[in-house]
């Protein structure tokens, strides 16, 4: 075994010894055989362009001011209160499979009458 590198980010793989010709090896696709320069991979990666190892800079996501939504802040109220009232899929299938799609669709019914959208 022999290790070798990644083109695209500069990690290191292996290429098995070739079975056929002695001192040969089995490249794996899309790799090299010289070692990428030292980097910080947290920010930076590698890129093999057939000549050379070029380093870029890995894009910073630009900052929200504002702080993320939380999941209970995306939807409106009524909305929330249905999706709790409806239960989870493994919960609404194990009800249709007890109880028939229809049931089901009057028990959806329900719980839109008593948590109508607001006009």
């Amino acid at each position: 075994m022999k290790t070798v590198y990644s083109i695209y980010n500069g990690t290191p793989v292996t290429a098995q010894k070739n079975p056929v010709r002695k001192g040969a090896y089995l490249m794996p696709a899309n790799s090299t055989e010289f070692p990428p320069p030292k980097f910080d991979s947290t920010t930076h990666t590698a890129f093999y362009n057939e000549t050379k190892w070029e380093v870029i800079e890995i894009p910073k996501e630009p900052e929200s001011e504002e702080a993320p939504e939380s999941e209970a802040e995306q939807f409106p109220e009524y909305l929330q209160k249905r999706l709790e009232a409806y239960g989870t899929m493994q919960q609404q299938l194990e009800f249709i499979t007890e109880h028939g799609l229809e049931a089901w669709q009057v028990k959806v019914a329900e719980i839109k009458t008593m948590y109508p959208k607001p006009e």
